[in-house]
C-alpha cells in the first residue's frame, strides 16, 4: 500500500510539471493574455499540500528554463510562492465552494503580481513578455503613469486572468470527481439488511431463522454481484472518475512534449551566410541608400555615387545615365517601371534599363530632392520631397496633378487597397491622405518620441515605427481617423526605420542599430549580424529568398539561407 501511495503522489507529480510547461507552451503558440503554467502547480498544492505545489511550480519554470528561455527560471519565485499560497488556501476550505474559489484566484494574482512586478523591472525594464500585458504597460506609460505602477497593472492583466481560469478549472475538477464518487455503485450498496429490518418483513420468524437468511445471502452475494454485472458497473465508474481527473491533465502533459512552434515556424537566422559589400568588394562608396528588384531578376542599388546594377555575380555603375548621379530611393510600379528619386536631380522612370521621363522643378515638382515614392491604390503617384510632396498621374502622360504642401520632408510612404496613403514625416508627424485630398495629421503622444516610419500590412492595418523601441499599429477609419490597436516592443532596437512584411516569412524590423523581427505569433527577436549595425533603412527579398539590407553608413548586406548550421551560435 505505501509503494501504490508513493507510486501514485510522483505520478501526479511528474503530470502536474509536464502540464505546467504545456500550458506555457501553448501560450507562447497562441499569443494568449494568460500564461497557463501554474495549473499543475495548483492542483498539486489542492491534493499534496503547499510543498509539494512549490516543488512543482519550481521545476516546471527551471526546465521551461532550461529548454527555451533561461529567464523562465527566476520566476521560480513566483511559481513557489503560488503554490505555497494554494496549498495554505486548500487546508482552510476556501476552495471547496463557487466564493471561495473566485476569493482564492484573487489571493493568488495578488501574490503573483506582488512577487513577479519587481523582477520584470529589473530583468525586462517593467515589461513581462506577454504581448497583451505588454501592452497594458504601454498604454499607461503613455497616460504618463509611474513605471512601477504601470508593470503592476500589466502583469496584474494577464494573472487575474490566469489564476481565475486555473482556480475555476481545479473547482470545476473537484466537483466532477466528488460527483463522480458519489454517484458510484459499489458493492458496498447491497449490504445485507439489518436484523431490525428483517423482522418487519412478513414470513420471517425467530432470530435463528433470521441468522440463516443473513448467512445465506452472505454466501450468495458473489453469485449476486456476479450475475448482475455489479462488480463490473463499480469498476467502470472508478474508472470514469480516474478519467475525469486525469485525462484532462494528461492532454496538457501532452502539449509539453511538442516543440513551441507548432503552428508558428521559428526563422533561425543563425544559419544565414552574411555578405557584406562595400568599398572592399563591389561598392566604391561604401554605403547604400535603397534597394529595388526588378521584374526581370534584376537588382538595383541606390546609393550617393549613383546607381548600381546587380545581376546575381557583380556590381555594374550605370554611370550612363546623365539624369542620375545621387540616389536616395528606388520603386518599382506594377507595370515594371523603375523610378529613381534623386538628391538633386529630380525624379527619373526606368523602362528596359533606359530613361523615359525626368520630372524636376521645372516640371512641377516642389524640390529636385526626392525622399520616397509609392503608387495608391486609385493609380496616383505620390512623390515625397525636402519641400513638398507631389501627386502625379500616368494617364495621359506623365504630370503633376496637386501639391500636399503640408506634408513637407516625407521619410516613408505607404498605401493600402482602399486608396490611403500613409507618409512620415521627418518632424516625427504622420499624414494621411486619399486621392488627392489631404484627411489627417497625428503625433505619437509621447513627448520624448516621434514617428519614423510606417506600412500598412496586407489587411489593412497600419504599423508606424518611432525614434524609441516601439511599433504602433492603428485601424484607419473612412474619414482618415486613427484607432489604436495595440503596442508591440522591439526591446534592443532604437529609432525604427523600416517595418517589411516579408513573403511567407517573419515581420522585419530595420533600426538604426540592427535588425529584428516578430515571428508569425508576433514574438520579437534581434538577428545577429555581425556588426552591420549602423543606419540600416531598407531591405528587399530577391527571388531567391535571398534577403539584402542597405545602410547609408556600412554598405549592403546579403543574408543568404544556408544548409549548414552555426553550432556556435545555437549553442
Amino acid at each position: 500500500m505505501r509503494d501504490r501511495k508513493t507510486g501514485n503522489i510522483s505520478f501526479l507529480i511528474i503530470l502536474s510539471i509536464l502540464v505546467n510547461i504545456g500550458g506555457k507552451r501553448l501560450s507562447i503558440a497562441l499569443n494568449l493574455p494568460m500564461w497557463l503554467d501554474s495549473f499543475g502547480t495548483i492542483v498539486t498544492a489542492y491534493v499534496l499540500g503547499p510543498v509539494c505545489g512549490a516543488i512543482v511550480g519550481m521545476a516546471g519554470n527551471l526546465i521551461n528554463g532550461v529548454i527555451s528561455e533561461p529567464v523562465s527560471m527566476i520566476y521560480s519565485i513566483t511559481s513557489i510562492a503560488i503554490g505555497i499560497t494554494t496549498g495554505m488556501l486548500a487546508k482552510k476550505g476556501w476552495i471547496n465552494d463557487m466564493f471561495g474559489t473566485l476569493t482564492s484566484s484573487v489571493v493568488v494574482t495578488l501574490v503573483s503580481v506582488v512577487v513577479s512586478s519587481p523582477i520584470n523591472l529589473i530583468v525586462y525594464d517593467g515589461f513581462n513578455g506577454n504581448m497583451w500585458g505588454d501592452g497594458v504597460f504601454e498604454y499607461f506609460l503613455e497616460a504618463g503613469v509611474y513605471k512601477p505602477i504601470a508593470s503592476v497593472a500589466g502583469e496584474f492583466y494577464v494573472d487575474f486572468l490566469d489564476k481565475v481560469v486555473a482556480m475555476m478549472a481545479l473547482h470545476f475538477l473537484v466537483v466532477l470527481v466528488r460527483k463522480s464518487r458519489n454517484n458510484s455503485i459499489s458493492i458496498e450498496s447491497l449490504e445485507v439488511p439489518s436484523l431490525d429490518e428483517l423482522q418487519k418483513k412478513d414470513g420471517i420468524g425467530g432470530v435463528e431463522a433470521m441468522q440463516d437468511d443473513v448467512k445465506a445471502i452472505e454466501e450468495k452475494k458473489p453469485d449476486f454481484n456476479k450475475a448482475t454485472g455489479m462488480d463490473t458497473l463499480s469498476k467502470k465508474k472508478k474508472a470514469e472518475k480516474i478519467r475525469a481527473f486525469f485525462i484532462p491533465m494528461l492532454l496538457a502533459g501532452a502539449a509539453a512534449l511538442l516543440p513551441v512552434d507548432v503552428k508558428a515556424q521559428d526563422f533561425n537566422f543563425n544559419n544565414y551566410v552574411m555578405t557584406v559589400y562595400n568599398r572592399d568588394n563591389g561598392l566604391p562608396c561604401g554605403e547604400a541608400n535603397d534597394i529595388e528588384q526588378t521584374n526581370n531578376g534584376v537588382l538595383w542599388i541606390g546609393t550617393y555615387a549613383g546607381l548600381y546594377r546587380y545581376n546575381g555575380s557583380e556590381f555594374r555603375w550605370m554611370n550612363d545615365y546623365d539624369s542620375i548621379r545621387n540616389v536616395n530611393c528606388l520603386y518599382e510600379d506594377p507595370e515594371g517601371r523603375l523610378w529613381i528619386g534623386t538628391n538633386d536631380s529630380g525624379l527619373s522612370i526606368v523602362i528596359n534599363e533606359n530613361v523615359s521621363n525626368v520630372l524636376d522643378i521645372g516640371s512641377g515638382l516642389p524640390s529636385n530632392s526626392i525622399r520616397c515614392i509609392t503608387r495608391a491604390a486609385d493609380g496616383y503617384y505620390y512623390v515625397g520631397t525636402s519641400s513638398g510632396l507631389e501627386v502625379l498621374s500616368l494617364s495621359g502622360g506623365l504630370k503633376a496633378v496637386k501639391g500636399i504642401p503640408e506634408v513637407n520632408y516625407a521619410q516613408t510612404l505607404t498605401p493600402d487597397e482602399r486608396g490611403f496613403v500613409a507618409c512620415v514625416t521627418s518632424d516625427g508627424i504622420l499624414h494621411i491622405m486619399k486621392g488627392t485630398e489631404y484627411l489627417s495629421q497625428n503625433v505619437s503622444g509621447l513627448e520624448t518620441e516621434q514617428f519614423t516610419c510606417c506600412t500598412f500590412d496586407e489587411n489593412g492595418t497600419l504599423y508606424v515605427g518611432s525614434s524609441e523601441h516601439r511599433i504602433y499599429s492603428f485601424e484607419l477609419e473612412e474619414d482618415g481617423s486613427l484607432k489604436k490597436l495595440n503596442t508591440l516592443s522591439c526591446n534592443g532596437l532604437n529609432s525604427i526605420n523600416s517595418i517589411d512584411f516579408v513573403e511567407d516569412g517573419p515581420v522585419m524590423i530595420l533600426a538604426d542599430n540592427g535588425i529584428g523581427y516578430y515571428d508569425k505569433m508576433m514574438k520579437f527577436h534581434l538577428v545577429n549580424t555581425a556588426g552591420f549595425d549602423n543606419s540600416i533603412d531598407n531591405m528587399e527579398q530577391d527571388y531567391q529568398g535571398n534577403l539584402w539590407f542597405t545602410s547609408s553608413r556600412m554598405g549592403l548586406l546579403c543574408m543568404t539561407a544556408s544548409e549548414f548550421g552555426d553550432l556556435f551560435n545555437k549553442a
